[in-house]
């Protein structure tokens, strides 16, 4: 399969998720400029990096690799990345929510988790993105940048349901390192 035929299926994907939904999916800069940016749950069967894969986020907001979707029923879009990535001489597709590279918490045992993002200056992303107001504008901190990923691992994370239920659930952490 060529790299648009996996592009134009991750897209065909975001397009019947929107339609179950009873949504619209928006696409490049209308996607970028959407205002709902609660983090939802996330599948992690299509949000999964491993060891050693690369991609870029896209230069610009007006690239088709960017689509909103609402992810549950009546839910606003939420804005994520459909990653190109490279993996051991393959393209893979990748939905990359902004969260990924920030994602921090608890752990059952009192611990805590994080995914770490470094620029290649040395910077932190979650310094940066301390004095960010929106996902939008941590995105395009990160316009144009090339990633490695490197630490990919599971962790169980403690999480609270809507009615304050403690539950422990499987999350995904990881480092990303600008190239």
């Amino acid at each position: 399969m060529d790299n648009t035929s996996i592009f134009d299926a991750a897209l065909s994907r975001a397009q019947k998720t929107a339609q179950g939904f009873g949504t619209e999916m928006l696409s490049g800069k209308d996607a970028f400029e959407n205002s709902a940016t609660q983090r939802p749950p996330q599948d992690p069967e299509r949000t999964r990096f491993q060891d050693g894969d690369e991609f870029t986020v896209p230069a610009t907001k007006d690239d088709p690799h960017w689509v909103a979707v609402a992810m549950r029923n009546a839910g606003k879009p939420v804005t994520r990345l459909l990653a190109e990535v490279d993996r051991q001489g393959k393209k893979v597709i990748i939905d990359t929510f902004c969260g990924t590279f920030l994602k921090a918490g608890p752990t059952p045992d009192g611990g805590t988790f994080r995914s770490t993002t470094i620029l290649k200056d040395g910077t932190d992303l979650a310094d940066l993105a301390l004095t960010c107001a929106s996902a939008a504008e941590i995105w395009t901190i990160l316009f144009g940048r090339r990633f490695k990923v490197s630490n990919a691992r599971e962790v169980q994370a403690r999480r609270y349901t809507n009615d304050g239920q403690c539950i422990t659930r499987a999350t995904w952490t990881y480092t990303f390192t600008e190239i």
